[in-house]
């Protein structure tokens, strides 16, 4: 009996991705994309960083380009589960933000005012950038999407198809579209 459970668990061992925080090594980026269910943790921190915190990166791609850092935890195609992947971004700067296909980034932690930020979700992309005060926000979500964010002076905000806008902060400047079920509230 020892040794059929001590085989069920090896196998169960062998086959499992790797778990551990794994750090990649990256080019500079000013800007995060999620899809397919990706999940970003972003901290403000004076290094830049990036950190695999849960995924298989034999599936799923981390990548740079163009001043870009985006997520895919399948990008070839996974018909019926798309793997998990949650990374945990340190950086001085974020300049945009964007998440679509079920992705979502989460601003956790304090970060000093930035002068501006464009956001944008769709198809069931979700951000929350409280964390974040910025000066000049502009937001764009349609299909499902949900963006929250943190503007203190001014709000362009484009919601529809079922997206929603919502911002704490005080904004003396608010303008926004909305059409086809959107919607953009104070919290």
């Amino acid at each position: 009996m020892r040794s059929l459970i001590a085989s069920a668990a090896l196998c169960l061992i062998v086959s499992a991705p790797a778990l551990a925080a794994t750090d990649l090594s990256l080019a500079p980026f000013a800007a995060i994309d999620t899809h397919g269910g990706g999940k970003v943790i972003l901290h403000h921190g004076t290094i830049q960083r990036v950190t695999v915190i849960k995924g298989d990166l034999k599936v799923s791609s981390v990548s740079v380009r163009d001043g870009t850092l985006t997520l895919d935890p399948c990008p070839n195609s996974c018909w019926f589960q798309s793997p998990e992947l949650v990374v945990d971004v340190v950086s001085p700067n974020v300049q945009a933000l964007s998440a679509h296909g079920g992705g979502s980034i989460e601003a956790a932690g304090p970060f000093p005012n930035q002068p501006h930020l464009a956001v944008s979700a769709h198809g069931g992309g979700w951000i929350d950038a409280r964390a974040i005060p910025v000066e000049a926000v502009a937001a764009s979500v349609h299909g499902g999407g949900s963006i929250k964010v943190n503007a203190l002076a001014t709000l362009a905000a484009d919601a529809h198809g079922g997206g929603s806008i919502s911002y704490i902060g005080n904004p003396h400047n608010v303008a926004s579209s909305i059409h086809g079920g959107g919607s953009v509230s104070r919290e």
